[in-house]
């Protein structure tokens, strides 16, 4: 018989493995394989591969390939973007201790045989894929702490359309639909008796409006003609009401630009309808200025298919924009909305708990027809604070300037706010606002107002900083005062004072949970991996950079993760000597190869905690199932419906802390040495808290601020924002509703979910915090988007973990990482970061015994880099500091 001849795609595969050899790749795996037949006295033969447990050797083969640059340039064996997404995904699963690997043992042999061949070793790789296709998804353990990330912990990130949609599904947990009474809840009962008479006007006349339904509807429904049928008929319901509008009602426009962007978001987002301030428009588009988020009052979404109104389609797109709504007006407590698919319409309210929707109502028939005149004049008569802004934030009628007023110590006293300081861009969540400000009496000393929505059972958090002043604690935000805010009266919640104690159990999706579909590895695929980070600077006063604005550049690639895993890699002469933290007993992170299998995810810590049996981890969905992608355990928009028991929905109160020093992010340091100054001062500031029984537990780029103004009475550097801090001393749960941090910076233990959060935790946090400036700004020229580490943001943990433990694993890893991805400016850091490195990961692996040690030996560290000429001589004027 004459030989197969290869198809074009073989061929072009058949290249790709030529053109990308694996080369020295798997020499340690090798290298493992025979120290542990040495160990155990048997002969280093393939046969002896079935007396060894093959777990771990498994696991350094398949990130081995991972790191081979074929993987991401071969195609993917199932629906993934390629082969190295298949093998992402097959990762998690063969961590587990019930996962068959006989069917993995072919590649295992090919890959440890002396002689083996690139086009055998794929080879093998594609047809594990044949012969067996992963699970969906693992059991989530119930002892698993759920991860309730939101949108609003995303850094340094272009926030594409297709990361962010998963992550504000997940965070949109608790979304309830068909709410009776909801539109008198927040329409009041004024507008009833208008809007009869409003409406029985249009069914009058020789030419009635409303018929059978509105004159005019078009019947197909599309965008631009739904747009202007409501571009005509909305002035003659204003005409028809004029006379009967409230004496403070303001002028309100409608606004149809569907295909313009509008300012003020990072991605680029555009409004298909809404509601601003006649004001607004005509001084808009007199100056033919665009139009910004913050201009909206009322956003709308249109769809001309009625099957649209569901949560994967029309209710994802509306919470879009009541999150760039509620991102770009500071005093915004909450949204509301409205959607249109076909003639079926929903009010909505979306708050720091999530959003909640009227009884679907179709507007062509007469009692919809009426709701639906209700609802518009609703949104063109409401008073600002009926449409969610805070009433407790007032503007001066003679001078514009915006203030806030607070009783301390038995008087009045008036804040002047200045600026905007921050914003976070979610919807739920604590939503924290800050803002600068000074006493009305006293305009030279700087104060920081910070506005957040807060779980009821949670620490207060001025509670937390007054006892930490009353303690002395150094380096840590000042207290000035808090309080909880009131609004019409009454302390400010979500259940009571915003919803009016709509009873959500009687949603018509109430009890329904949607089963919870399994993420793809990321959530816009693999991407370039380490190797080819697409980047974009982000310039000082510009939003972060489009996806157009990426630049494409290959880097070198980078070594495999088990390289030297037990142990130091080459030796690298280090800067004036070393440094060395306590030496610890650390086990390996990888399952031991001879015994149990033990998760390299959730290592042993000698640390009290509840008992931990592990924690499973779900298989990535393929990419093209894109309406799927979300971060387990939380709901999809899709798939079949089971019916369960919701719990009690969370409420969250408005709470009001104040405190006396001002300063920047410790990313915006006006030199290295300031950085390593500020960032030594703020682990100081965290040991005194600690010492004073109160743990941060949120160690991230924007909680270490940094003020560098002479005149400034602030502290240098100082540590904010205890939000999720808890008193130590505290026995059983904290409260917290899910695992706590921002997931760029937050310890691989934290990450891992089954661990109590110790101090340790943050300070490994300080490394992530030094590394992603290093990845990250470049002094002066602003911070820049990076592919890979933008994934950071949105991948699951299962899949995050390794990615972090792949740069901590050895000194050869990580400096090829930082070799690649450190800004110019960054670069004489290098050698520091490694020794810090080696410091808070003693053997390339997460602590294990707490060691308060460790403290003292990382403000050393970088106070002996700060003396490095290399670090403190300033490359655009060359001053020394």
């Amino acid at each position: 018989m004459s030989e197969r001849l290869l198809s074009a795609s073989e061929m072009a595969r058949s290249k790709t493995i030529l053109d990308n050899p694996i080369g020295n790749g798997l020499d340690n795996l090798r290298s493992t394989f025979n120290s542990v037949c040495n160990d155990k006295d048997i002969p280093q033969t393939l046969a002896s591969l079935d007396l060894l447990n093959a777990q771990s050797l498994t696991l350094d083969l398949l990130l081995a390939l991972l790191s081979a640059r074929a993987s991401r340039l071969l195609p993917s064996a199932t629906k993934g973007k390629n082969i190295w997404d298949d093998l992402s995904r097959l990762l998690p699963n063969v961590n587990t201790d019930n996962f068959n690997l006989d069917h993995i043992k072919p590649l295992l042999r090919t890959a440890l045989a002396d002689k083996s061949r690139d086009d055998e070793i794929w080879g093998h790789v594609y047809r594990i894929f044949d012969q067996h296709t992963p699970p969906q998804s693992l059991p989530t353990p119930i002892h698993q702490t759920p991860w309730t990330q939101n949108t609003g912990s995303i850094v340094n990130s272009s926030e594409l359309r297709q990361n962010v949609d998963p992550l504000l599904k997940a965070e949109l947990e608790n979304l309830y639909v068909g709410l009776p009474n909801f539109c008198k809840t927040f329409f009041g009962d004024h507008l009833d008796q208008t809007s009869k008479e409003i409406f029985r006007t249009c069914t009058q006349g020789q030419d009635p409006l409303f018929q059978q339904g509105w004159n005019g509807w078009p019947a197909d429904a599309k965008e631009s003609h739904v747009l202007a049928w409501l571009d005509c008929l909305i002035p003659k319901l204003e005409a028809l009401a004029a006379g009967r509008a409230p004496d403070a009602a303001a002028q309100r426009h409608l606004l149809t630009r569907p295909r313009t962007p509008l300012e003020g978001s990072v991605g680029r987002r555009s409004l298909d309808i809404g509601f601003v301030e006649t004001k607004v428009r005509n001084s808009v588009e007199a100056q033919k200025f665009r139009y910004n988020w913050s201009h909206v009052l009322v956003p709308g979404e249109l769809k001309s298919n009625s099957n649209a109104d569901i949560e994967s389609n029309a209710w994802l797109d509306i919470a879009k924009y009541a999150r760039e709504v509620l991102a770009a007006q500071d005093t915004r407590r909450f949204v509301l909305a409205f959607t249109l698919c076909g003639s079926l319409m929903r009010i909505w309210e979306f708050d720091r708990v999530g959003g909640i929707a009227s009884e679907q109502f179709d507007i062509n028939t007469k009692d919809g027809g009426l709701q639906f005149v209700t609802a518009i004049l609703g949104f063109l008569w409401m008073s600002k604070e009926s449409l969610g802004f805070d009433s407790s934030i007032m503007t001066c009628s003679s001078d514009n300037q915006r203030f806030i007023e607070i009783q301390r110590d038995g008087q009045t006293e008036r804040l002047i706010i200045d600026e905007v300081l921050g914003r976070s861009r979610c919807i739920a969540g604590r939503a924290t606002t800050c803002w600068r400000a000074h006493r009305k009496d006293d305009p030279k000393t700087p104060l920081v107002i910070k506005d957040s929505w807060q779980y009821t059972d949670r620490d207060q958090e001025g509670m937390l900083l007054q006892e930490a002043a009353q303690k002395g604690v150094v380096n840590v935000a000042r207290y000035y005062h808090h309080e909880t805010v009131r609004v019409n009266g009454t302390d400010d919640d979500i259940q009571s004072n915003i919803r009016k104690n709509l009873d959500v159990t009687k949603a018509a999706n109430y009890g329904i949970k949607r089963l919870a579909l399994p993420p793809r590895a990321s959530a816009s695929g693999p991407g370039q991996s380490m190797l080819s980070p697409r980047e974009s600077i982000h310039e000082p006063g510009r939003s972060m950079p489009s996806p157009q604005e990426s630049v494409h550049g290959p880097g070198p690639s980078m070594p495999s993760p088990q390289e030297s895993v037990h142990g130091p890699g080459p030796s690298m002469p280090s800067p004036q000597g070393g440094i060395h933290g306590p030496s610890r007993a650390v086990p390996s992170l990888r399952p031991s190869l001879l015994g149990p299998g033990r998760s390299m995810l959730s290592p042993r810590r000698s640390i009290s905690s509840p008992s931990r049996k592990g924690f499973s981890i779900g298989v990535k969905r393929a990419s093209a199932d894109s309406d799927a992608s979300l971060p387990p355990p939380k709901r999809s928009c899709s798939g079949p419906r089971s019916k369960t028991t919701d719990k009690a929905p969370p409420n969250r109160v408005h709470r009001r802390v104040i405190v006396r020093d001002f300063g920047k992010p410790i990313y915006k340091a006006s030199s290295r040495v300031a950085l390593l100054r500020a960032l030594e001062a703020c682990i100081q500031g965290h040991e005194s808290l600690h010492k004073a029984g109160i743990l941060h537990r949120d160690i991230s780029i924007n909680n270490l601020m940094i003020n560098e103004d002479e005149e400034n009475c602030s502290f240098s550097a100082f540590l904010i924002d205890l939000d999720l801090a808890i008193k130590e001393q505290r026995d059983g749960a904290c409260g917290a509703k899910g695992k706590t941090g921002t997931r760029a910076f937050m310890a691989i233990g934290a990450l891992a979910g089954d661990e109590v959060h110790s101090f340790m935790h943050d300070l490994e946090s300080f490394f992530w915090v030094l590394f992603w400036i290093c990845v990250h700004y470049d002094g002066q020229y602003g911070g820049r988007v990076v592919e890979y580490f933008d994934h950071w943001n949105y991948i699951d943990t299962s899949i995050l973990i390794p990615w972090k433990c792949g740069i901590i694993l050895n000194e050869r890893w990580f400096f090829k990482a930082a070799d690649e991805y450190f800004t110019e400016y960054y670069r004489p850091l290098i050698p520091w970061v490694e020794r810090l490195r080696r410091i808070v990961f003693p053997g390339g692996e997460p602590w294990v015994t707490p060691d308060t040690g460790l403290y003292s030996s990382m403000r050393e560290l970088l106070r002996l880099a700060c003396e490095d000429e290399q670090v403190a001589c300033e490359d655009d004027t060359g001053r020394i500091y």
